[in-house]
């Protein structure tokens, strides 16, 4: 609850005048306790009261004492006795009142402040819990990525080691020419369906701009086999365009896309059947 709205609410000054219900005064108490803009102006009110009932004041005329006095003495003592002896004193319940609301008030807000850390403490084992969770999540996810890249490699391996032993296949081996004298590549080509697979060994990375192309030679004419580019994976096959009846294989370095003739001075590696 605001302050500055609770104190413009009015209900101080029915506090101080007696019109309050009880749950009211144990509001207003609880809130002087709580906020001290509240309890200076619940004193600064009650001063104003004092105040004005002060100057608001009648004096007594001043023959008053000695006419209760004369009727004092008139009266005989049995029946001043009696009368003390039926006067009834009745206790001041406010100070004991107070006390109580003042204990509730004190015990409200001391069971806030006790919510309140456990509330705090709370979200905080929740950010931890939160925490631990997403990196056991990570380490998960990152042995799962892990086991897929095994599996692929071995599934490469696998397929690698069934081509190398089928009958079927014919190996050639594509040696660096001059301009990459290092280079190697190795053509797998199945003489039953005429499909061929590339496996680059160790090629030079291009330049932007350009691509490698295969091609074989058939009948004494190059045949584009498809272009492809150069990745770190040694065991990739790469699929490149059925051919008949090759003589030899090479590979140039043409434009991104390709060509329709090979460049001759780009050639990096051959070798025949």
């Amino acid at each position: 609850m605001d302050p500055k709205q609770y104190i413009e609410s009015g209900i101080l000054e029915r506090y101080l005048l007696g019109h309050c219900t009880t749950e009211e005064i144990q509001e207003v108490q609880c809130m002087a306790r709580v906020f001290a803009e509240v309890q200076a102006e619940l004193d600064a009110i009650e001063q104003a009261l004092q105040t004005y009932a002060s100057m608001q004041a009648v004096a007594p005329p001043a023959d008053l004492k000695a006419k209760i006095l004369a009727r004092l003495d008139d009266q005989p003592n049995a029946e001043t006795s009696q009368e003390l002896r039926e006067t009834k004193v009745v206790p001041m319940q406010s100070s004991s009142t107070g006390n109580k609301w003042a204990i509730a008030a004190a015990a409200c807000f001391l069971l806030a402040m006790g919510l309140g850390y456990l509330y705090n403490n709370s979200q905080k084992q929740l950010g931890l819990l939160n925490s631990q969770m997403a990196a056991m999540q990570n380490n998960l996810d990152a042995a799962n990525a892990l086991t897929l890249s095994t599996r692929q490699q071995l599934q490469k391996t696998g397929n690698m080691l069934t081509m190398i032993n089928d009958t079927a296949i014919q190996r050639v081996s594509m040696k660096g020419l001059p301009i990459a004298q290092n280079a190697l590549a190795t053509i797998y080509w199945n003489k039953q369906n005429k499909q061929v697979y590339l496996n680059i060994n160790n090629m030079p990375q291009p330049a932007t701009g350009k691509q490698y192309q295969l091609w074989a030679i058939a009948d004494g004419k190059p045949v584009d086999l498809g272009v492809f580019d150069i990745t770190n994976d040694s065991l990739l096959m790469l699929k490149m365009h059925d051919i008949q009846n090759p003589q030899a294989f090479a590979v140039t370095l043409e434009p991104t896309g390709g060509s329709v003739s090979p460049t001759l001075d780009q050639m990096y590696v051959m070798g025949a059947l």
